[in-house]
């Protein structure tokens, strides 16, 4: 038997006060029974103390837990639907929870494992975790820094949303994959950094991180999804890399204090829709503006973005040229040098030693039949190449 439930989500608006906080829980007649230990997966256990301590025990996967879901469109009403029976054991002693230590061992925090203990502080994570699952610690709004080991991969949808106190977290180089809404509406969230391990930044990841003023897209990241970045109203400036190939709609929507935002890549996909980055909607004029700078080369898709809705656009230059196979020195020239320096890489590291070559570009480069190996073949490759070069320009 399905009990729903609906209510309204209080939520931040740009200029508006600070959010409600609205501990949502189902009647206690659809919780598990009243109980301070038991299982919680084939190999695991669980306990809270006296003190308001939950530990997690044992060895392998928590059990998955479905039984809350959010139905709801971001910024309006929303409905929760609870299944009765099937929430975590523990969730009878919510209140009483201050603390989460999860144990050596255990592997993956399942769905909605922590959803809405609204009173922890304190949560210790193994190194033999892997996994977060989504809603994990969502809505644990007393919770304001946690540290995830470098063992993580994945973290997933709405893993931390509306933690409203979280004020910093480190996403170590292991996570490969941050899902849709994974930081959604922590409004205190002031810095975050996202590893070169993960290529997409999922849809509403950043959403309402109201007060998030910087942050760092590495050179992994291919995308950027819709409202990824909407209404972070104190994001000052982003610089985007060129390995962004896409920018979804209303990826920087209601960015009101974002003063610049640099598109390095000269044919990045931007969304055409003027939402996409914006400070804000002028109801009067009945269209959205951008009171900052867009940066970006000459003749790119930035610009092109920036003259349609009347944005100010200023220009990087020229756009860089196109890296250069076999120009392994970065000197724009292909030549015996780059030649001999590929056999000298391939000398040393046949040898179990440091090769010469270290930038990633230029390895790129040195790798002339692309086959992801460095040999003493691309060498003669590029030494043929230099020769054919030669004598056609005599």
């Amino acid at each position: 038997m399905k009990k729903l439930i609906a209510f309204v989500l209080s939520l931040c608006v740009l200029g508006g006060a600070a959010p409600t906080v609205t501990h949502y829980a189902p009647d206690m007649a659809i919780v598990a029974s009243a109980a301070s230990s038991g299982t919680c997966g084939e190999n695991l256990a669980w306990a809270v103390d006296d003190t308001g301590t939950l530990t997690i025990s044992g060895t392998g996967s928590m059990n998955d837990w479905r039984w809350y879901s959010i139905i709801f469109s971001h910024g309006g009403p929303a409905q929760v639907e609870f299944v009765e029976d099937a929430a975590p054991p523990w969730y009878d002693l919510n209140g009483e929870i201050t603390k989460i230590v999860v144990e050596e061992g255990v592997e993956i925090i399942s769905y909605s494992a922590f959803l809405n203990l609204y009173n922890v502080t304190s949560v210790e994570l193994p190194s033999s975790l892997t996994a977060i699952g989504s809603y994990a610690f969502g809505n644990c709004n007393s919770l304001k820094e946690i540290v995830i080991p470098d063992s993580v991969t994945s973290i997933g949808s709405d893993a931390f949303a509306k933690c409203y106190n979280l004020t910093s977290i480190n996403i170590p180089d292991s996570v490969t994959i941050i899902g849709s809404d994974a930081f959604a509406e922590c409004y205190n969230l002031t810095s975050i950094n996202i590893p070169d391990s993960v290529t997409s930044i999922s849809n509403f990841a950043f959403y309402h991180c109201s007060s998030l003023t910087s942050i760092n897209i590495p050179g992994s990241v291919t995308s950027i999804g819709y409202r990824a970045f909407g209404y972070c109203s104190n994001l000052k400036s982003i610089n985007i890399p060129d390995s962004v190939t896409s920018i979804d709609d209303s990826a920087f929507l209601c960015c009101s204090n974002l003063e610049s935002i640099t598109i390095q890549n000269p044919d990045c996909d931007i969304y055409n829709n003027m939402r996409t980055i914006n400070s804000g909607y002028d109801a009067i004029a009945d269209e959205s503006y951008f009171n900052g700078t867009i940066y970006g080369y000459s003749g790119s898709t930035a610009q092109t973005y920036a003259e349609k809705y009347g944005y100010n656009f200023e220009s990087l230059d020229e756009a860089p040229a196109e890296p250069l196979l076999g120009d392994v020195d970065g000197n724009e020239i292909v030549d015996g040098r780059d030649a001999s320096m590929v056999l000298t890489h391939y000398a040393l590291i046949s040898a179990n030693k440091p090769g010469v070559i270290t930038d990633a570009q230029a390895l790129l480069n040195a790798d002339w039949d692309q086959n992801d190996i460095i040999d003493g073949r691309d060498a003669s490759a590029i030494l043929t190449y230099y020769a054919e070069q030669s004598v056609s320009k005599e």
